[in-house]
């Protein structure tokens, strides 16, 4: 029987691919299937697929480029397994840990989601995530907020989702994101699942994730104008996106708590975190872009208005309590960014000075 469906969505990228493929083809068992979710690349996957002569392998290919959003879905679409650990072309699964995964989610049905630590390519820890399970609705809503948020290295438990809420999924991705600059479809599953069940995480590393060390630099999720996947163009569609749907899709008992924790999540990534990423060689080497003109206390105005826009017909309780919470998290955000960008080289200065100062009076005294 199979019970773990391993997604790699791809885009092009065959020797990649066919690496993490013949990767995990060393596992031995027949209680998994390696589904390949070919996103209409103009590589041909396809005949990758088939020269490995493993019928574990399940390929599918989308009609057209939905982007990698879109790509997820076909993946979730055509898995046979009660489980699926989703992976992107560059990333693989432990061929060892696959029994680890395996036993430890199915020894919990009651999680929907789970996130299990990785390694790098040289293998050193990239999280530290313990063994836990955090029951649903706010405890689990809020723990997966704080974990380590990207595609590869999910885990969902498939049982807790029907095809026509992938198909609204896929509507809100239409909608949205016709250039494919979307990237928040892991995102609303996680609220969705975790709406109605819980949140596991496990303390096993299972997977590598492919860092900016590798390499491997480039990506295929690069815009046509020269601007990074994180500028505010394309932050702010994100932001409407996941807003609407947690106001129309998700149980209203949670609607508040994952408005707020969004809302937080953009607002500084719309700000301070873009300033860092604008201005950064490594990422714009990665994603092939350019520097672009930006202010942070433009951006917070202009995150102040795009918020009042996305709540004005919500409920005014629900309006008055966003937008007190939107001031505290422009003010806090942008009271830390300042604190670290000028009071973290002061104080450290300090520091390194007082204890200089300690070290020469003890040497001092010892020589008395």
């Amino acid at each position: 029987m199979v019970k773990l469906s391993i997604c790699i969505t791809t885009y092009n990228q065959s020797e990649l691919l066919r690496r993490n493929l013949e990767n995990l083809l060393r596992y031995p068992g027949d209680d998994v299937e390696f589904v390949v979710s070919d996103n209409c690349s103009t590589e041909d996957i396809r005949a990758l697929t088939e020269s490995l002569h493993d019928p574990r392998i399940r390929y599918c290919r989308t009609e057209r480029n939905v982007g990698q959003d879109g790509n997820i879905l076909n993946a979730f679409r055509h898995c046979s397994a009660p489980y699926a650990f989703l992976l992107r072309t560059k990333d693989t699964l432990l061929p060892e840990k696959i029994p680890t995964v395996i036993e430890t989610v199915c020894a919990h049905p009651e999680a929907g989601y789970w996130r299990f630590n990785c390694v790098d390519e040289t293998g050193k820890p990239q999280s530290g995530l313990s063994d836990a399970i955090y029951p649903a609705g706010e405890p689990a809503l809020r723990a997966q907020h704080r974990s380590m948020v990207h595609p590869s290295g999910e885990v969902y438990n498939l049982s807790y989702l029907t095809p026509q809420e992938l198909d609204v999924l896929d509507s809100y991705r239409a909608r949205y994101f016709p250039n494919h600059m979307g990237f928040v479809t892991d995102v609303l599953l996680r609220y969705l699942l975790l709406s109605r069940s819980a949140f596991g995480t496990g303390s096993a590393f299972v997977w590598v994730y492919l860092s900016g060390k590798a390499s491997v630099t480039g990506t295929v999720n690069k815009a046509a104008d020269r601007k990074s996947v994180y500028h505010p163009d394309y932050i702010y569609p994100r932001y409407a996106c996941e807003m609407e749907y947690i106001a129309k899709e998700l149980p209203p008992e949670h609607r508040l708590l994952l408005h707020r924790l969004t809302l937080r999540r953009y607002c500084q990534a719309v700000t301070v975190a873009y300033k860092y990423i604008n201005g950064n060689k490594t990422s714009q080497a990665h994603y092939g872009c350019e520097e672009q003109p930006f202010s942070v206390s433009a951006e917070r105005r202009a995150f102040w208005r795009k918020t009042l826009e996305l709540i004005r017909d919500y409920p005014p309780q629900e309006q008055r309590e966003l937008k007190h919470y939107a001031r505290f998290c422009l003010t806090v955000i942008q009271l830390r960014w300042e604190a670290s960008h000028f009071l973290g080289p002061l104080i450290k200065t300090k520091l390194l000075g007082a204890l200089a100062l300690h070290r020469a009076q003890r040497e001092k005294d010892s020589q008395l």
